[in-house]
């Protein structure tokens, strides 16, 4: 069983699977479902958005590797 983020930091480990559930930027080529690997993380303040944000590089299963925001983008940590 994974668990939902919210904007709550969560406790993410590099080596962590997760699943998207939702990207906020539909244009970053990865879609609801697909599964990756966290390769990076840091809390940062993010540009437009109130407060400080973890953010993680994710490598995904199809090779790609995008950028995900906890409270912005939508995902389970498996």
């Amino acid at each position: 069983m994974g668990f939902e983020t919210n904007d709550n930091i969560p406790e993410i480990k590099i080596g962590d699977r997760i699943e998207l559930i939702r990207a906020a930027d539909p244009d970053i080529g990865i879609k609801p479902g697909e599964l990756g690997t966290v390769v990076d993380s840091s809390i940062s303040k993010v540009v437009d958005i109130d407060g400080l944000r973890l953010v993680m590089w994710i490598r995904w299963d199809n090779n790609r590797e995008t950028a995900i925001i906890d409270g912005v983008d939508r995902f389970k940590i498996l």
